[in-house]
């Protein structure tokens, strides 16, 4: 005759757990990597947002010249602190990324850089 001894049986409320527990590392996980990976807040106010068209004008018209005179404007914002380092280095990136003939790489960018900012 066998015996039944060795067999574990997992009971339902176990499973509950583990999938419970599964669950919450994974919306976790989510959480901390949109955290992260969130473009810093470049601020609110009508004067910054002007900036930051112009600055997307030039990129989607892949106008050299715009693009310098948009950048000069933000490192001004900057210079006066309105506009954190972190901010700042990504619309650097931005213009980098233009200069690297990946234009519409760095519209897409700052259009996700823009649309990420909180309302």
């Amino acid at each position: 005759m066998a015996s039944n001894s060795n067999i574990s049986h997992n009971s339902p409320s176990r499973n509950y757990f583990w999938a419970f527990a599964f669950a919450v590392v994974l919306v976790g996980g989510y959480q901390t990597w949109r955290w992260y990976s969130a473009p810093p807040h470049l601020g609110a106010s009508p004067e910054a947002k002007k900036k930051l068209d112009g600055l997307f004008t030039a990129l989607t018209a892949r106008d050299e010249a715009k693009l310098a005179t948009c950048m000069e404007r933000i490192e001004v914002h900057f210079a006066e602190g309105k506009l954190s380092e972190n901010a700042v280095s990504e619309l650097r990136n931005c213009c980098k990324m233009a200069k690297a003939d990946s234009w519409e790489k760095a519209a897409k960018r700052l259009y996700w850089i823009v649309f990420e900012q909180p309302q």
